[in-house]
């Protein structure tokens, strides 16, 4: 089945699916791998059930297709036909799974995003508190040297009426 969104929404969609389920798998060569496990969608049989998720395309277009492989006895699963349907139809009700998985992407995306940006907004809160400080003391210290300039003056122009 091929689904137009990021492999790794696809891979969290399949997660969530199969846990919903209670299924209990791994990870191996690349397939994620549930032994013995019955997906009443599919059958009422335990299955050996492998997925395979091959993401393809260019960042904004992605295309990601989900293999399934089902192995098991034949006597057991029943009807090939009927199985193959059946697996088609639960990979194609997956799809709200796989969009419900694109929001919280999409959320989790956007709260780093905007923990970022506050991150950003207090440094630059931090630095104009620093230099209203600095420039607030830049003030006081011209108003002081001012003073001085003053007293200076004041003691040059007392000396100049002494001399005359």
């Amino acid at each position: 089945m091929v689904y137009s969104y990021q492999g790794e929404v696809i891979e969290n969609a399949l997660k969530a699916k199969v846990a919903d389920m209670r299924l209990k798998g791994g990870k191996s060569k690349g397939f994620f791998v549930y032994q013995a496990a019955i997906i009443p969608e599919i059958t009422s049989y335990p299955l050996d059930y492998s997925f395979k998720i091959d993401q393809n395309g260019i960042k904004g277009k992605e295309q990601t297709t989900l293999y399934m492989i089902m192995q098991g006895s034949n006597a057991l699963a029943g009807d090939p036909i009927v199985l193959a349907a059946n697996a088609k139809t639960f990979l194609e009700r997956m799809v709200p799974d796989v969009e419900r998985a694109d929001l919280v992407m999409q959320i989790k995306k956007q709260e780093d995003i905007l923990v970022k940006e506050e991150k950003k907004m207090k440094a630059l809160t931090d630095e104009h508190d620093s230099l209203t400080k600095k420039l607030k003391s830049n003030e006081s210290d011209q108003e002081k040297q001012q003073r001085i300039i003053n007293s200076q003056k004041s003691i040059l122009e007392d000396l100049k009426s002494k001399q005359r």
